[in-house]
């Protein structure tokens, strides 16, 4: 369990992670993408929005970033591993 403040403009790139994670924006603006089935769902999370993340779901990429100070309450199990994904998509190229 962590809180984490992005500062406006930062991204992240694609990644994903072995373990489910779940987040509550406490402050600010942030835009987020998800990877289905090879294409990017991108949304703004407010102040009180909140997710829960299954493992391996590729997320983060290019359209992510704070679009204010944004401060996340975030929440993993011990021990999980965070790794960096190519892109959002199934084979080659790129989204």
């Amino acid at each position: 369990t962590w809180l984490q403040r992005v500062e406006p403009g930062v991204s992240l790139p694609w990644q994903s992670s072995n373990s489910p994670r779940e987040g509550y924006l406490v402050s600010g603006e942030y835009q987020h993408s998800e990877c289905f089935d090879g294409r990017s769902e991108t949304g703004i999370y407010k102040a009180g929005g909140y997710f829960w993340r299954p493992a391996a779901i590729i997320h983060g990429g290019p359209e992510s970033r704070a679009i204010s100070d944004a401060t996340w309450f975030l929440r993993e199990p011990r021990g999980a591993d965070l790794n960096t994904a190519a892109w959002c998509g199934a084979s080659g190229g790129g989204n």
